[in-house]
């Protein structure tokens, strides 16, 4: 599949602690704020992922999500 992405376990940074959970879970930012200072993220471990019904406050160290939702046609 040419239309693919990797995205690592990059842990997260919780304002005062670094590297927390590398490499057993990712944290991205979904492109939904939910106010000024907080948003709703898409998370996953080595074994599920799911996104967040719950938003986190942006102090939160999570990677940025490098896609953008759009529709696929689908093919007849």
């Amino acid at each position: 599949n040419t239309k693919s992405i990797f995205l690592p376990a990059a842990g997260e940074i919780d304002g005062t602690t670094l590297s927390k959970k590398v490499g057993e879970e990712g944290n991205y930012w979904e492109n939904i704020a939910n106010s000024e200072t907080s948003a709703y993220i898409f998370e996953f471990t080595n074994t599920n992922y799911a996104s967040s019904t719950s938003y986190y406050d942006r102090y939160y160290g999570y990677t940025i999500r490098p896609v953008r939702l759009e529709e696929v046609p689908q093919s007849e």
